[in-house]
């Protein structure tokens, strides 16, 4: 819903075979309600980072984050990496993620790719 419809991202553009290969990370309401969500990548990456916005603000983000961290770090992955938006730089890097390469369009949004040592 975020991408598609907030930012509003193709829908073939958010959908894709890594779907079925990664481990998706769901934050939850105790009604049910979707708060967020991430993918975890086996090769360590993590994307699709989205909190819905009623729930911004609320450190849904960080909790989505921080476990599939926790996720990647148990796997084995010595390093997880992000495309990040360039808006939400300053959020991975308060998760101790740093900045490296050039900046770089992902269907049409500047972002930066960016790497934590775990």
């Amino acid at each position: 819903m975020v991408f598609v419809v907030e930012q509003e991202l193709p829908e073939n553009e958010e959908w894709d075979l890594t779907d079925t290969q990664c481990r998706h990370i769901l934050a939850l309401h105790s009604s049910g309600e979707p708060m967020g969500t991430a993918r975890l990548l086996a090769d360590g990456s993590i994307g699709r980072v989205a909190v819905a916005r009623d729930w911004r603000g609320h450190h849904i983000g960080e909790a989505i984050m921080r476990s599939a961290i926790d996720l990647a770090r148990r796997q084995g992955h010595t390093e997880t990496t992000v495309h990040a938006q360039v808006q939400a730089v300053a959020f991975y890097e308060r998760l101790g993620y740093q900045v490296f390469g050039e900046p770089f369009l992902e269907v049409g949004i500047p972002h930066r790719h960016m790497c934590l040592e775990l």
